[in-house]
């Protein structure tokens, strides 16, 4: 009964950083998603705007200053959206090595601890 105690104690804190890594890559893959998705409408605003620009270069006439400034401004708010995904995954990048360094001085300490008995 004792070994098993053990055994129990042993295992629970690894068990829960496993979890801990299992939970934390899922956020992190949702993340690495979002930021692929801010690419592409950053991708998109471009295109939009230089579509407008040639659409109105076919037709003759000058593309207007405020739908410039309008579509500079979505391109904008695009690349903060894009900023502010790229910043989340550097800072989940970071916790998880962070966290598997945690994880392997724990497997480090419970091998020596064995070897100790």
């Amino acid at each position: 009964m004792k070994g098993l105690a053990q055994t129990l104690l042993a295992v629970t804190p690894l068990a829960f950083i496993i979890l801990y890594f299992s939970l934390s890559q899922q956020k992190q893959i949702q993340i690495e998603q979002k930021s692929f998705e801010a690419v592409q409408e950053v991708e998109e605003a471009k295109f939009n705007k230089e579509f407008a620009e040639m659409s109105a270069e076919i037709r003759g006439l000058p593309l207007s200053e405020e739908k410039k400034a309008i579509l500079e401004e979505e391109i904008k708010k695009k690349k903060k959206k894009l900023d502010k995904w790229e910043t989340e995954f550097d800072k989940q990048f970071k916790e998880s090595d962070k966290a598997l360094e945690i994880l392997r001085e724990e497997i480090e300490s419970k091998g020596s601890d064995k070897i100790n008995e």
